[in-house]
Parts: structure tokens; sequence; C-alpha cells
């Protein structure tokens, strides 16, 4: 029976909450520079006050030896409905999608209905993803997302864990066209038509108050929520597949003067360069290499590898809300198929914070940046290695979930079933 207990599951690590500490030992790759081998990263708080190699430690500070280890930025995936979604085929369970005929839906936003408890958390935490994105779904417009760092439910940070109204998802392509009923022209028309009209209503607001405009295509909130992506203060993320459409919005981008990051973008590798010269980022998914539909018929496993080729910044995600914790295996993938491993790691840290606003804050390992990191066995990348270690925001979090708890239980049951 003894092999039946592998090492991940006896990793119940209990929650340390706010409690200064030093990692010591380790190879610490801090992603925005190099390798340090045997570093420390000092933690005072939620945030990192130091990193290097013999950085002096305050007298009772705990330390934790990491020799031997790996310790890097935690995860950070940019494509996500965690929180918003906990059993696919229970409508009470998913939140993600607004049970609305309207395509419009510009001023929802996905924090209303995050639920940090969900079990889906843990799952995503216990290897290594320390932060999500967690997008809303469906319509032309489909709302704005929100960040999460994904601490333990009984953490004291869990009522600050979630930031509003960091991007605006437009689902253009297909779906746009499914959400108004008709062709990608009139879904695009649409938009086009949504964003005068913010236009309009950021001119006219007395006027709209007073009903003595001309009647306009979505609600005040809505027309609010767009003058924000108007006026640069919000990235809008265009979700598309085929390279027609992603040309599209380029265009958009360029004539509306929209901060745009691509998501999808499985023919980006055939407009490698129009995307590079746009300077717009794409997030894709790493294990992709056969059509899903027909929009991405052109799908290949070195998608990210060609885009990083031509100079695209390049955010890797798994862009699936139960198998969040799948993550570094994309990553690894994308290595696999020509991807430098520096620029895999950052794929996953730096870049998905930086075009989201949150480089300041989160991706690197860093003096002054949040607390985010994860000690290793080994190679994240390699699927034998595992989190020792999760802190988030300062946070030592527990590496259990509700997967290890079960195969504890059933494990401990075939054990007694065959003491017997």
């Amino acid at each position: 029976m003894k092999g039946l207990w592998c090492a991940p599951l006896l990793l119940l690590a209990a929650p340390a909450w706010a409690a200064d500490l030093a990692l010591v030992g380790g190879d610490v790759y801090p992603v925005s520079g190099a390798m340090i081998p045997g570093g420390t990263v000092l933690i005072r708080g939620e945030v990192i006050e130091k990193i290097g190699k013999n950085v002096p430690l305050p007298a009772g500070i705990k330390t934790i030896d990491v020799r031997g280890k790996r310790v890097t930025p935690g995860l950070f995936d940019a494509d996500s409905q965690i929180g918003l979604i906990e059993i696919d085929l229970e409508k009470s369970g998913v939140d993600a999608v607004a049970q609305t005929p309207d395509p419009i839906r510009a001023a929802l936003s996905a924090a209303d209905a995050i639920d940090l408890r969900s079990s889906l958390v843990g799952v995503a935490r216990r290897q290594g993803v320390t932060t999500v994105l967690s997008l809303p779904a469906g319509g032309l417009v489909a709302g704005q997302g929100a960040l999460l760092d994904l601490v333990e439910e009984r953490s004291p940070l869990l009522r600050t864990a979630i930031h509003p109204k960091v991007a605006l998802v437009v689902q253009l392509g297909g779906e746009g066209a499914q959400a108004v009923e008709q062709t990608r022209a009139a879904a695009v028309l649409r938009f086009r038509e949504l964003l005068d009209d913010a236009r309009a209503y950021q001119r006219n607001k007395a006027a709209f108050l007073k009903a003595q405009l001309y009647p306009l295509s979505a609600s005040r909130l809505d027309l609010e929520a767009l003058g924000e992506a108007l006026a640069g203060r919000q990235t809008v993320i265009f979700k598309v597949s085929r390279a027609a459409d992603i040309e599209l919005a380029l265009d958009l981008a360029q004539q509306e003067k929209l901060k745009v990051v691509l998501l999808g973008a499985e023919e980006g590798w055939k407009v490698a360069d129009r995307i590079a010269a746009a300077k717009v980022p794409v997030i894709l998914d790493g294990l992709l290499n056969v059509p899903a539909s027909l929009e991405a018929r052109g799908a290949r496993s070195d998608n990210a590898a060609l885009l990083a080729r031509a100079g695209v910044k390049v955010a890797i995600s798994a862009r699936s809300s139960h198998n969040t914790g799948t993550l570094r295996f994309h990553l690894g993938n994308a290595v696999r198929a020509g991807l430098p491993a520096e620029l895999a790691l950052r794929a996953a840290t730096q870049v998905p914070a930086e075009i989201f606003g949150q480089g300041q804050k989160y991706g690197t390992l860093d003096p002054k940046k949040v607390a985010n990191v994860v000690v290793w066995s080994g190679d994240p990348f390699e699927p034998a290695s595992y989190a020792e270690q999760v802190i988030i925001r300062g946070e030592v979090q527990p590496t259990d979930s509700r997967q290890t708890k079960l195969a504890r239980r059933h494990l401990q049951r075939l054990f007694l079933m065959r003491s017997k």
C-alpha cells in the first residue's frame, strides 16, 4: 500500500496567516532577471522585501530551507472562469454566462458573482496557480473580468482577494455573430454602433438624462463601461480564432484607439508579423494542436513559439476552469514545440500581469511586488514535479484540495479493506 501514497498527497501544510518569512537556499527564478542559485526571498507582510544571494535576515524570522528546489513567481492564468463556475451541467452552478438575450452586457461585472470558496480554487492553487483572470462569456460584449488571488477560504485576505473590472470581453468572430443571430459583418456593425453611441453619450450626458438625445443602442451603464474602454482606461479582450478575425480585431483596435489583447488566436501564427507590428499581446492555449472548431482549423502546437519568434508578447493559459492546474503542462508543451523555457515561464507570470496593468504588483519576484511565490520540487514544466510551498500575498497556503481529500478517503478505505 505504501506506493499508493504519492508524495503530493502527503503535502498537507497548514496555512500560516501573514507570518514574515524567508525562503533560503533555492534556485530562485525572478523572471525579471537571471536565475539566482542558492538565493533568498525575504517576505514581509504581503510583499517581497528583498531577493538575492546572502540576503541578511532579521533576527527571529521564520525561515524555510528550500535547497535543491526551484522558486518562481506564482503562475497567473489569464483566461479562467474560476469562481464563476462549479458544475457545468447544473444551471445554479454556472454564473459565467448571463441568462439574457441581450448581447450587450458591457456593465456586467464578473466580480459580483465570484465565489472564492469554490472547490476549483484549491485544485488550481495546489498546482502553483496563485492568480487568475476570471472572465464572463456569452453575448457580443460579455462583460468585465475580475482578477483573483486564490487564497484559502479561511484566509483573512479573502475579502480583498478580488480585483474587479480588469478587462472588457468582446466576442468577435462566430460567437459574436451567433450572439446577434446574424453574420460576422452584422456583429461588427453592431459593435461599431455601440462605440459611436458610447462617444455620443459621453459628449451629451445631460441631454441623454433629459431624454433629449436620439435613441442609443445600449443602456446607460453599458455606455459608461464602453466609455472607459474608449478612454484607454480599460483593456479590451477580443476573443478571436481565425486569421481573418484577428486582422479585423487589429483594424478595430487601430481605428477606435482601443487597448487590445487577443484571446484564443488559434490562427495567430498566420498573421504573426501583423500582430507584432500592432504591438498587441496574445493569450493562447499551449496544448492545442488540432482544431476545436472550423474557426480554428489552422491550430498548431507551435503557435506560441511562432508568435514569440515574430516579436509578439505571448501569455499562455490552460483555458479551462476545471483544469487550470494543468497550466504548467501547457507551458512545458510550448517549450517542447519550440518556445524558449524562459519565455514560457514569463508567459504565465510577467506577461499576463503586464498586459492587464498589474505589472507593478504581480508577475516577478522583485522588491515591493505582491508575494505570490511557489517552491517546486523540481522543474515545474515536468509532470513529476509538484508545488511544495504555495505562498499568496505573504500567506503560506494549504496544499490540499477537494481532489486530495477524496483520494485520501478512498485510499484509506482501500487500505482497510485489504488489511482485513
